[in-house]
């Protein structure tokens, strides 16, 4: 029977203690007319907020802001091959598509020309399949290192 009389008395004293958080004290009552606390509208004074930050982490910060990490993301390959090859096919692309990002990109003993950066591989397979950057013959999405647009 004991344990019955603790349960009753813990259920009645946490049944209503969050009720207590919303009544108004006698000043906010006298002010609004309301019996609950005006949540939105404490009288509290504004705060002054000074972040102090060491020397080491400002320079790991500039650091990060001077050479950002590359994103993952994808890319379309349009040649592999040699490296007079694929000059000539980046020079031939860039003036196709001069809003385009264009890559020779270094993969021993070969070369490949990469366009475009791509967030996905949705996007990069329908710009492909739409023509977006050429149609060419063995053409195809890779992931890849992109470059995000500037920020305006």
């Amino acid at each position: 029977m004991g344990e019955a009389l603790a349960q009753t008395n813990t259920a009645a004293t946490q049944e209503g203690w969050w009720q207590d958080l919303f009544r108004a004290d006698s000043a906010t009552k006298a002010r609004t007319g309301s019996d609950l606390h005006p949540l939105g509208h404490l009288d509290l004074p504004p705060a002054d907020v000074t972040l102090v930050m060491p020397d080491t982490l400002k320079v790991l910060d500039s650091l990060d802001k001077t050479n950002p990490r590359p994103v993952q993301g994808h890319r379309i390959q349009i040649y592999f091959g040699n490296l007079q090859e694929a000059r000539s096919t980046r020079a031939a692309f860039r003036r196709d598509h001069p809003d385009t990002p264009c890559q020779l990109m270094p993969i021993d003993p070969n070369y490949a020309v990469t366009v475009g950066n791509y967030r996905d591989v949705w996007s990069a397979r329908r710009a492909l399949k739409e023509g977006a950057v050429g149609t060419w013959k063995h053409a195809l999405v890779i992931p890849s290192d992109i470059d995000l647009p500037a920020l305006r």
